[in-house]
């Protein structure tokens, strides 16, 4: 596709992404897209030529030792790009990943028949007590815990009689903590009888 119409040039790609990333824009999902792309094209068309040395676009292969840096420098610009796309605010699917490796009952973005039998959030090193708040997809508090020693809460009684018989539930735990409050989530799952 080098020097093809659509093509920008070469550095064109790099201009933007300084540019981005100087106005602080560079977590947009058309930016992640074509990040990978530049990326995946410049390991692509390193790995094509064999010897890994660079030769301008269009101009045959080039003689000479071989430029052993440029793979690595490819691999480092791929984890250099990637590294913040991937720690930026989560959606659902990351939150249900994130929710899953934490312990989280039941793991975020989960679709039940049925309320749960149990809400279960992380477990805090050095945390004194737990405190559950669950809110509806409006965000109106449903139903507040008092606080309890450990990050298990059961679904019965008042809490059970607050869920909405179908919809998304949020839910929020506090730690309290010597330091102070830790707040986890929002988790959701979603009801649908």
């Amino acid at each position: 596709m080098s020097g093809g119409q659509d093509d920008p040039g070469p550095g064109r790609d790099d201009e933007v992404l300084r540019r981005r990333l100087a106005a602080g824009a560079a977590t947009s999902p058309e930016h992640d897209r074509a990040v990978l792309e530049a990326a995946a094209r410049a390991t692509a068309d390193i790995a094509d030529r064999g010897d890994g040395a660079a030769t301008p676009a269009g101009r045959g292969r080039r003689t000479g030792a071989p430029a052993r840096w440029l793979l690595p420098l490819a691999a480092a610009l791929v984890l250099a790009v990637t590294v913040p796309w991937l720690v930026q605010d989560p959606g659902p699917v990351e939150d249900a990943v994130r929710g899953a490796a934490a312990g989280v009952v039941p793991a975020s973005g989960a679709v039940l028949s049925r309320p749960p039998e149990i809400i279960r959030g992380p477990q805090v090193p050095g945390a004194e007590g737990y405190r559950l708040v669950v809110r509806d997809s409006a965000a109106r508090e449903l139903w507040r815990s008092a606080p309890q020693a450990t990050p298990e809460f059961g679904v019965t009684g008042d809490l059970r009689r607050a869920l909405p018989a179908e919809g998304t539930v949020l839910w929020t735990l506090s730690a309290v903590t010597p330091t102070g409050s830790q707040e986890h989530g929002p988790y959701w799952f979603r009801l649908e009888p």
